[in-house]
């Protein structure tokens, strides 16, 4: 009977003591639940500019770029007849643009730099980098462990013909002569083909959404029409070739 008494205590005392017992296991739980630090991609700066001439309003600079929008960036612009000028500019949908100056179309420099990446503002920086370390190529300058843009860019005058032609789209769609029309579209055709070898520099440099935008609004500028309409007519006349 003591005999059974005991076994039965000994059987007890090993039943607590294993619900009592913590079981060890690795912290598995607490790693998979960490965040990871994001990822974010590199951005191989390109930097592309222009001129735009108008008799009227003077020299325009015009720029395309991969850099974010709301980016500060600053143009000093010269050439060597003495003239030297600042501008400084916000990078919007890929896209910056100078004043308007009185000077006449020819050879220029323009040195594109940027504020250090304190003074820009937060959005941006999430995209290039608190120190601007996502920044990279050879508009990119590393100074004080920062990453800043600087790059000398030569800019020349690209002498356009000028078109004869404006369009009407009321005439050119009522007409019974369809020689207007398409003499119209021609022209808008080959202005825009036009401004797209000069701005990247016959598709060197071509990249889609940067520069789309850019030669669309000019046409549509140029021919007084709207972007959708240049747009559509660009692409039905490529649409024809062989």
């Amino acid at each position: 009977m003591k005999k059974s008494v005991i076994i039965l205590l000994l059987v007890m005392i090993v039943l607590l003591v294993g619900c009592n017992s913590e079981k060890v296991v690795p912290n598995e739980v607490s790693s998979t639940n960490k965040v990871e630090e994001e990822i974010k991609e590199k951005i191989q700066v390109d930097l592309t500019i222009v001129e735009e001439y108008d008799q009227m309003k003077g020299l325009k600079f015009y720029g395309s770029t991969n850099l974010p929008s709301d980016m500060k960036l600053v143009l000093d612009i010269s050439n060597k007849n003495g003239f030297t000028s600042q501008s400084t500019v916000i990078v919007q949908n890929g896209m910056f643009s100078s004043e308007w100056f009185e000077e006449k179309p020819g050879d220029y420099e323009v040195l594109v730099t940027s504020p250090t990446p304190n003074e820009q503002s937060q959005v941006v920086k999430e995209t290039i980098g608190e120190e601007g370390e996502l920044l990279f190529g050879e508009h990119v300058s590393s100074d004080s462990n920062e990453n800043n843009i600087k790059a000398l860019i030569p800019v020349s005058y690209h002498e356009k013909e000028e078109q004869p032609y404006k369009y009407d789209p009321s005439t050119a769609e009522n007409t019974q002569d369809s020689t207007a029309r398409s003499v119209d579209e021609d022209a808008v055709y080959q202005y825009i083909m036009l401004e797209f070898d000069v701005i990247t520099n016959y598709g060197e440099n071509y990249v889609p959404e940067v520069h789309d935008p850019i030669v669309l609004e000019k046409a549509s500028k140029h021919f007084g029409m709207t972007v959708s309409e240049v747009d559509k007519i660009f692409m039905d006349k490529a649409m024809q070739l062989p």
